[in-house]
């Protein structure tokens, strides 16, 4: 039913796998604050084997900061706001984010994001974040050298500057006023109507 990962998420301890199927879901009251493996079945429908996507509906809160185990999601659109607090070494792989940021400007350090998308993602409180094959299609508040930011083969939207980025291979576009500073580095990108890349 709806609540199957809130009942999962309650029982679960650090390491434990969660696998939902295609469907809706509740998010658990205060988030996932555990470092689990969480894993739907898609986060787009797959027309050719008629697999519908895993959504969480609502806000979701992930915060887990564990040394032995990280926070891993596969597989799951999340068409709410997914925030974060406290989160340390999470890996989002294949993921559907709505608006990706943070709960109460607490951090997130040294996140992995592979093929994920991101209608928004707001980088205040991010440290050592990862991009493989991603888009994020609004990109803002990178204009931190704190925030340092890498991506390669990604599609990029950039609102504001971005001053602690390392790109490869990645194609940019620009919302309002977005640039590249002087502090970040591009190899082999490209600007799309970008002045001043």
């Amino acid at each position: 039913g709806s609540d199957a990962l809130v009942n999962a998420h309650e029982v679960a301890e650090n390491g434990d796998i969660i696998t939902l199927s295609s469907g809706s879901f509740a998010a658990p009251v205060w988030g996932v604050e555990k470092a689990i493996t969480l894993r739907g079945a898609g986060c787009v429908a797959d027309d050719i084997s008629g697999v519908q996507p895993t959504v969480i509906a609502g806000e979701m809160r992930f915060s887990a900061n564990d040394e032995e185990y990280y926070l891993t999601v596969e597989g799951i659109y999340f068409s709410g706001e997914a925030r974060f607090v406290n989160l340390s070494r999470p890996k989002f792989v294949k993921c559907n984010f709505n608006y990706f940021l943070t709960a109460y400007y607490e951090g997130m350090n040294n996140a992995q994001f592979s093929n994920c998308k991101f209608g928004g993602f707001n980088f205040d409180g991010t440290t050592n974040t990862t991009f493989i094959n991603c888009v994020i299609w609004y990109a803002e508040n990178m204009n931190n050298s704190d925030r340092t930011v890498t991506a390669f083969n990604s599609i990029i939207r950039l609102r504001g500057y971005a001053d602690a980025l390392s790109a490869y291979n990645c194609v940019f576009t620009q919302y309002d006023w977005g640039r590249l500073s002087s502090y970040s580095v591009a190899y082999n990108c490209i600007g799309i109507k970008f002045g001043g890349l």
